[in-house]
């Protein structure tokens, strides 16, 4: 190689290393900002994703119990259909009083609500908004974000650990947190 060619080749280098310098400098907070938001993205994906396993487990759950309380009616309707056509085959006055017995009954019956229990499953790793929602699709909380908020302003999202949780429909807040954080 001739000393013209070394001095080129040289050169070279050099403009590419003051190149390289330039970018490197100006650069970085163009690649750190695109390299931030790929993780928030997948956070924003993973929350979505997360509320919807929940809110289709809730929604399991509600079908569950439903279909457990009509097939639960349906087999009371149908022992007390059995009984009335016993009852209608006697006398026509007997008819009349069963059948005032049997209102008043079923007024009482809705006076005094019956207690209702209900299982709440906490899984490992769920926040404590699976469980306000569980609370709320039982109809036992009404409001699924003050019930939230209520246990993260105290602390006792920390305290929630995995397992079956057994509560029933009478409990107010603090009964129903008792129940959960044992």
């Amino acid at each position: 190689m001739s000393k013209k060619n070394v001095r080129l080749l040289a050169s070279g280098f050099l403009f590419s290393g003051l190149l390289l310098l330039a970018l490197s400098t100006f650069a970085p907070a163009e690649t750190g900002a695109t390299n931030q938001d790929i993780p928030d993205e997948l956070e924003a994906e993973i929350r979505y994703l997360e509320d919807t396993v929940v809110t289709l487990e809730l929604e399991n759950e509600q079908l569950l119990s439903e279909n457990t309380r009509l097939a639960q009616e349906n087999e009371t309707d149908s022992t007390s259909d059995s009984e009335e056509t016993e009852e209608f085959d006697t006398l026509e006055e007997a008819e009349e009083t069963d059948s005032e017995e049997e209102t008043e009954e079923a007024a009482e019956e809705e006076v005094e609500p019956s207690v209702m229990e209900y299982v709440v499953v906490v899984n490992e790793g769920e926040p404590s908004s699976v469980v306000a929602s569980q609370l709320e699709s039982f109809g036992l909380i009404d409001d699924f974000h003050g019930f939230n908020r209520y246990m993260e302003e105290n602390n006792l999202f920390r305290r929630l650990r995995p397992g079956r949780y057994t509560v029933q429909s009478d409990m107010n807040r603090e009964q129903l947190i008792e129940a959960i954080v044992r």
